[in-house]
């Protein structure tokens, strides 16, 4: 998700769209490298600088949790959540 929000950010200094539609070739890339366990989709924004990622519920993977990441262009500040610290890639206070 990193990738993709470094490349809305390089489109948006180019004047190009930030779209998450215009970057999807990102997410297909996630989805053709192999067995993806993450649904990656945009979060209340129409802009590909919010995103979250779901545990795809085919996997009955207790480890594991939801992912996000906000960020904010005219600031530069940005936020990585996610939904259970005591879950693998998620720290205390649900951050990443």
């Amino acid at each position: 998700m990193v990738d993709i929000v470094k490349t809305c950010l390089y489109r948006r200094g180019e004047g190009l769209s930030t779209d998450l539609s215009d970057i999807q070739y990102l997410i297909d890339a996630y989805i053709s490298s192999g067995d993806p366990d993450f649904d990656i989709q945009q979060c209340n924004s129409d802009n590909c600088f919010n995103l979250v990622a779901y545990l795809l519920q085919r996997n009955d993977d207790r480890l594991r949790t939801w992912f996000s990441i906000s960020f904010n262009p005219e600031t530069g500040e940005g936020t990585k959540k996610c939904g259970e610290s005591s879950k693998i890639g998620c720290k205390k206070g649900n951050s990443w």
